[in-house]
């Protein structure tokens, strides 16, 4: 989503309801960085995009909030959340290229915002729960096929044994997410807030891939009468755990109706 419509949906989301003055309701754009953590990069798969184990996808946000109450020097309210994120790099493989990371997050949650003597300065904090897919870890994929021969051939034939990796970057996981935030507002406008910066650390909970199929075959050749036996083991693993830490960072504007009462 480019800035641009962030821009468009903030604004007609605001004066489209305008006429619920009482609410304080923002819709808000940023530009978001995130790191993506606790990924295997295997010897097999050496020299990889990154020897850290973590991804950073970067991309946009958009989103709104609804502050509806006062506790104390505290408003609260409810908010609700989305980017895509994508990056270069991975962390698992020496796989590269644009966008070869894809990233999505919905988030929904609680927030409250603090009172300050500086009128024009709002800080926040917010924590929220929801879902993120993204292929940040791709699967590997072992097949070991094995080949023996009945009656054994004169002088004797060893089984034959071949292994191969094959990956697939595109793999799709969900995680269940839970991410908390905090951040700073600036007044600029009546109606505009430089979302100066925020910051959110989290934890994607998953499943990672790991199974396992076996097949095989047996020929008879009608003329030797030796019988070729073929056996495939297929194991598929993602390198990773079950979770995985997530980190951000992230700026934008801030649109709302009406201005925050004091």
């Amino acid at each position: 989503m480019s800035f641009r419509k962030v821009l468009f949906f903030g604004a007609a989301m605001v004066f489209g309801l305008a006429g619920s003055a009482r609410a304080q309701l923002g819709v808000y754009g940023m530009y978001s960085g995130e790191r993506f953590t606790g990924i295997t990069c295997p010897t097999y798969a050496a020299p990889c995009g990154t020897s850290t184990g973590a991804v950073k996808p970067y991309g946009g946000t958009a989103g709104a909030y609804y502050d509806f109450m006062n506790v104390g020097p505290v408003r609260l309210g409810i908010d609700a959340r989305g980017n895509f994120l994508r990056a270069d790099k991975r962390a698992d493989s020496s796989a590269g290229g644009t966008d070869i990371i894809r990233q999505y997050e919905v988030l929904g949650g609680v927030r409250g915002s603090i009172r300050t003597p500086k009128h024009w300065l709002r800080p926040y904090a917010e924590i929220a729960g929801g879902y993120t897919r993204n292929n940040d870890v791709g699967l590997y994929t072992f097949t070991t096929t094995t080949t023996t021969f009945s009656p054994q051939t004169t002088p004797p034939t060893a089984p034959f044994v071949t292994s191969t990796v094959t990956y697939n970057p595109a793999l799709n996981t969900n995680y269940f997410l839970v991410k908390g935030f905090v951040g700073v507002d600036i007044a600029i406008f009546p109606f505009l807030d430089l979302r100066a910066i925020e910051l959110g650390e989290g934890e994607a909970f998953g499943t990672p891939t790991n199974s396992q199929s076996v097949s095989s075959a047996v020929v008879v050749n009608p003329i030797t009468g030796v019988t070729t036996s073929t056996t495939n083991v297929v194991t598929g693993t993602t390198t990773g755990p079950g979770s995985h830490g997530m980190q951000s960072i992230s700026a934008g504007i801030v649109l709302h109706f009406p201005r925050p009462t004091r």
